[in-house]
């Protein structure tokens, strides 16, 4: 029965369409060899070296793949008139920023709470100190930035067209890392902001208090 199903029209189909973007991708970069721009750096001497690992870093935050082979993919297919590649890193990129914006939100709001209450009990917790309001403001400033950066992120993702995106945002090295490193900035900020709020919470940690003089 499975081979009646596989062999029909309707079973030809749905074999192409899971087989498709993967094989179309591999294809796409046999046919069209990379930009200069888009490619990872060399690793060749010590400064080639470092550059390849910010590089590939950055692009594993930003894109959750350690290089930009996808993105050229999906580019030259949307070029071609296939956009399954397109909406696929489209739709990945978004989920990833959303899911940044949701996590952010629930640590701003929590963050606000701390500024603007006063501890319930001071003698187990008492984030009112001066070490931990400076980590709970630090936070708050980075979460906030975080979630301005998601949101404009999705923006231009969801909105402008592959062709804008590759001769605006990717035109060359500069508008990549550039690019790149925006995509990437909300995780960047909401990494640190978690953890100088958790500094802020635990207040007996007092490791800020050892470096910053209290305050009246």
């Amino acid at each position: 029965m499975s081979s009646n199903w596989a062999s029909s029209p309707s079973g030809a189909v749905m074999k192409d369409k899971e087989k498709s973007l993967r094989e179309k991708e591999k294809d796409i970069l046999r046919r069209y060899k990379m930009a200069s721009h888009f490619e990872t750096p060399s690793r060749k001497g010590l400064f080639g070296w470092l550059r390849w690992v910010a590089f590939t870093y950055v692009c594993f935050v930003a894109y959750g793949r350690p290089d930009m082979k996808h993105l050229w993919a999906a580019l030259r297919l949307e070029e071609e008139g296939d956009d399954s590649g397109w909406k696929e890193f489209v739709c990945g990129m978004t989920d990833r920023l959303n899911n940044v914006q949701v996590v952010g939100g629930l640590l701003l709001a929590t963050s606000a709470l701390f500024l603007t209450t006063v501890p319930p009990r001071p003698a187990t917790i008492d984030y009112t100190r001066y070490g931990s309001y400076i980590c709970i403001v630090s936070a708050f400033g980075l979460l906030i930035g975080s979630i301005i950066c998601a949101v404009a992120g999705v923006l231009m993702l969801s909105q402008a067209s592959a062709c804008w995106h590759e001769n605006v945002w990717y035109r060359n090295r500069t508008c990549v890392y550039g690019t790149t490193i925006a995509l990437a900035g909300p995780t960047f900020s909401a990494a640190p902001a978690t953890i100088l709020l958790a500094f802020g919470m635990h207040s007996k940690l007092n490791i800020l208090n050892c470096f910053l003089t209290h305050g009246p």
